[in-house]
């Protein structure tokens, strides 16, 4: 938040330091989450030490119109649905690389400073960067190594409208549930009681203030969305 209020090289070094010891300082299996703006799109990078040498980078994105173009897709016929692997896994990362100061601060200089085609260097760049190989490589692999039931859980319906705020925290605690073997069924369980939690937080709005026709919509649309999950669970 204060590198995005206060957007200068300054703030960044500071921050980049603060960054750069929390990483360091992770134990096995410690887990961290970082957030990060490319082109002004909200996305997730979940940081998982699996060693005391290595660690595991997950990025988590949502949004169909921007990097998911960079993820792996899937049609149903069935559903009519588009489901993208939100998360993509980069395991194996070398500590010196996880904790490079020219990757740290590529990274956050893209949510300082935004400019056109960021996103293309997100992925066509940082990433092999990260990784020490190219991204098509490190998607083959994840398809090779992946195991058939987390396959299934792995492929995700994005948002549908610019919610990533929101949902890419979502789909990083459905990957952290899965990657702790929480099964299919209790994920959708609390996916639903997120809703309902959401929803009571709306109920307790409501009671201190009127909303307008757009906060009426919003509050109808709560409604649906957790009559249709519930009914659906």
């Amino acid at each position: 938040a204060i590198i995005i209020k206060f957007p200068n090289s300054s703030q960044l070094l500071t921050f980049l330091r603060k960054l750069k010891k929390w990483v360091d300082n992770l134990t096995v299996g410690e887990t961290i989450l970082l957030p990060l703006l490319v082109e002004n799109k909200e996305l997730l990078i979940i940081v998982s030490r699996t060693a005391g040498q290595t660690y595991k980078f997950v990025l988590v994105n949502t949004d169909p119109l921007a990097g998911l173009a960079y993820h792996p897709v899937s049609s149903s016929i069935t559903t009519k649905k588009l489901k993208y692997k939100t998360c993509l896994v980069f395991d194996n990362i070398p500590k010196q690389q996880a904790l490079c100061e020219v990757f740290l601060s590529s990274l956050y200089n893209l949510t300082i400073h935004n400019h056109k085609f960021d996103t293309d260097k997100f992925y066509d760049i940082l990433i092999p960067f990260l990784t020490g190989k190219p991204l098509e490589s490190s998607l083959v692999e994840m398809e090779n190594n992946q195991d058939e039931e987390i396959e299934d859980l792995g492929w995700r319906t994005p948002q549908r409208s610019s919610t990533a705020y929101v949902r890419a925290i979502l789909h990083a605690i459905r990957y952290l549930l899965i990657d702790m073997n929480v099964s299919k069924n209790q994920c959708k369980r609390l996916s639903l009681e997120l809703r309902s939690e959401f929803l009571t937080f709306l109920q307790n709005d409501l009671m201190y203030m009127h909303p307008d026709n757009n906060g009426q919509r919003i509050a109808r649309l709560a409604c649906q969305q957790i009559s249709y999950a519930a009914v659906k669970f």
